[in-house]
């Protein structure tokens, strides 16, 4: 059936919901079809084709649950957008803390004039919980890489954890982070990028 949204991007798209034949109450398996058709116009006046498939397996913060996003033959504004994204649980129990990884595998754009740009990504991501929300904190470990629009190709790693606070910002998925290091190789330029010792600042090294 149909679903309304709240998200003002996808007003004008058709959302269908749908159950998997193994779906089951405590192992839920499903898809959600975001369908933009052939144009559809947001409220900026953005314009969207294509789908955007989203398949869920399991509980969220059930170990071993996935989340998984591809994207077909999905453009903004005449900007094709290629790419499967993977977020899987990857929490030892629901004692540890939540911990995911997130995948990114064949991310491509390509612009009208064709013009190519590429991204593999392979993170972990953990939600470090406190008894006061505030206080929450997320650190990050793992890499990525891919080309820019100029054909230059680019490596990521994250050397030293990186560890985002939620004190340190109002938006809730962390912002900047605030302790870490991580190693940017463009070519063969390497730039080594320092956020810090933790202290709730922007500076970055």
């Amino acid at each position: 059936g149909g679903v309304k949204p709240s998200d003002q991007r996808f007003t004008c798209a058709t959302i269908a919901f749908e159950f998997a034949e193994d779906n089951a109450p405590l192992n839920p398996h499903g898809f959600i079809t975001i369908n933009f058709g052939t144009g559809c116009t947001d409220a900026r006046g953005n314009v969207r084709k294509g789908i955007i498939k989203i398949e869920f397996k399991g509980i969220r913060f059930m170990p071993n649950s996935q989340i998984i996003t591809t994207l077909i033959d999905y453009s903004i504004n005449d900007i094709a957008i290629e790419g499967v994204r993977t977020v899987t649980n990857a929490s030892g129990s629901l004692e540890d803390n939540p911990k995911f990884t997130i995948t990114v595998q064949g991310g491509k754009v390509t612009w009208p004039d064709g013009s190519v740009s590429t991204r593999e990504v392979n993170h972990t991501r953990e939600w470090v919980r406190a008894a006061n929300p505030l206080n929450d904190k997320w650190i990050v470990t793992g890499s990525a890489a891919g080309s820019n629009r100029d054909g230059k190709t680019y490596q990521m790693e994250i050397t030293k954890p990186l560890v985002y606070k939620r004190e340190c910002t109002s938006n809730s998925k962390g912002g900047i982070a605030v302790e870490g290091t991580k190693v940017l190789t463009v070519n063969e330029k390497i730039v080594t990028i320092d956020y810090g010792n933790g202290t709730c600042d922007r500076l970055i090294t």
